[in-house]
């Protein structure tokens, strides 16, 4: 019903606030889950490579996180859930010689 002093119908205005409530979480969730994938690829893109390396001239194919944040741009977390999303990545853990762990190591693998 349109306010009498005004004469503007303020359930039209929420009716619109709402679809563009929506429309913005459809688009963020979308971007989000786009946004993930993107990064699981070129961690695993970045690592087959690696591997391929690996295979024709013996280099290591394990690499540490802080070698991926530098060659890949992402943050640590961000390779750890790309790697936890990935069937094709592995994980190890890089320890001294006290058994203590140093850190992780991330290798690509063929299925």
């Amino acid at each position: 019903m349109p306010n009498p002093q005004c004469g503007f119908d303020h359930s039209l205005l929420a009716d619109l606030a709402a679809i563009a409530t929506a429309v913005v979480a459809v688009f963020w969730f979308s971007y989000s889950v786009y946004d993930r994938c993107r990064k699981r690829r070129k961690l695993e893109k970045y690592l087959s490579e690696r591997l391929a390396l690996y295979e024709s001239k013996k280099e290591d194919c394990r690499h540490s996180v802080v070698h991926l944040v530098a060659k890949l741009g992402l943050t640590e977390d961000e390779i750890l859930q790309a790697s936890f999303r990935s069937k094709h990545i592995s994980r190890y853990l890089q320890s001294d010689n006290d058994g203590i762990a140093r850190g992780i190591l991330f290798e690509y693998k063929k299925t």
